[in-house]
């Protein structure tokens, strides 16, 4: 709001993702069994609203233009993690 930038820019994490994917590493980072973890298909889950294959964010005008860029997983998870414990 400072810097009075103009237009939408996405915000999210840098990592393209797959859901599953993101189960596994929260699961390493929590040191939860992964065993409990299914890889399922979209196609196969029952909810009400419909969701894309892919819910990633191009963030890449957030990382030309803002001063604080968005984390890779890695990061964020271990930033979560240590605020956790």
């Amino acid at each position: 709001a400072k810097r009075q930038i103009i237009g939408i820019i996405h915000l999210a994490g840098a990592t393209r993702i797959s859901r599953y994917e993101m189960a596994e590493l929260v699961a390493d980072n929590l040191k939860l069994d992964k065993k409990l973890l299914k890889p399922t298909n979209i196609s196969e889950m029952n909810w009400v609203a419909k969701r894309p294959k892919d819910s990633s964010l191009d963030v890449s005008q957030a990382i030309s233009i803002l001063k604080e860029k968005p984390f890779i997983i890695e990061q964020g998870l271990e930033n979560l993690v240590s605020e956790l414990i």
